[in-house]
Order: C-alpha cells, then structure tokens, then sequence
C-alpha cells in the first residue's frame, strides 16, 4: 500500500506537470481520485484515505482512525473501514495504462510530462 500511495502521489505530479509534490500531497490525492478511474471510490470532501491511509503508512507505518489494509474482500468497505491492497495496485495499474494511453493523444499533458521529467532529470545531476 505504499508503493501504491507514492504512485498516486507521482502520478498526479505527471499529470499537473509539478516538479515536486512539496505542500501539494494532499491536494495531489484529491485530485487524483477526482479522476475517472476505479480508484474514485476513494474521493471524499475531508481527504480521509490522504490523512488515514498515505500520511499513516508514511509517517508511523500503519493505517490511522480504525482503517485496516487487508488482501481479501471489496476494494473499498467503508462501513467494516477495510481497503483491498491488492485491488488497489491492480486498478492503479489500470491508471498507469490509461494515462499513458492518454499521453499519445494529449498534447497538454504530453507538456506536463515532459515538465516532470525535466525536474526528475535535474535532481539526478
């Protein structure tokens, strides 16, 4: 479920052409459950799955508030407060391909990939 946070969080920097996500993660989250994909069950006005899933398993290694990570059952049960890691990382890799679909096509967001990557590039050197 890390991975797939840091990916969610990298994702969105692709598409918004940002150089870091510094002071933008939260938003970053939002932004990118707004998106159509599998992964919208996640958008909420208070940002819960940012504050009790990403921040948790960043900053202490766990899930916050009740929050479970479990390899069984929906992708999303919000009344047993459960989440499948496995379902996440296989509808992000659905998000992955549709981006990259989008990018043969997009020439907007060809620009903000090209953004990142300049900025990726530089903090290699």
């Amino acid at each position: 479920m890390a991975v797939s946070c840091i990916v969610i969080e990298t994702l969105e920097s692709f598409y918004q052409g940002n150089p870091d996500t510094r002071n933008l993660s939260a938003q970053k989250f939002k932004d990118f459950f707004a998106r159509d994909t599998k992964l919208s069950v996640f958008a909420s006005d208070d940002n819960w799955f940012y504050h009790n899933i990403r921040c948790g398993i960043l900053h202490q290694s766990e899930s916050r508030d009740g929050w479970r990570i479990l390899r069984r059952g929906d992708l999303l049960n919000s009344s047993e407060k459960t989440i499948n890691a496995t379902k996440v990382l296989s509808a992000l890799r659905q998000a992955v391909r549709q981006y990259a679909e989008q990018l043969e096509k997009n020439d907007a967001l060809w620009t903000n990939f090209c953004k990142k990557m300049v900025a990726i590039c530089k903090n290699c050197t």
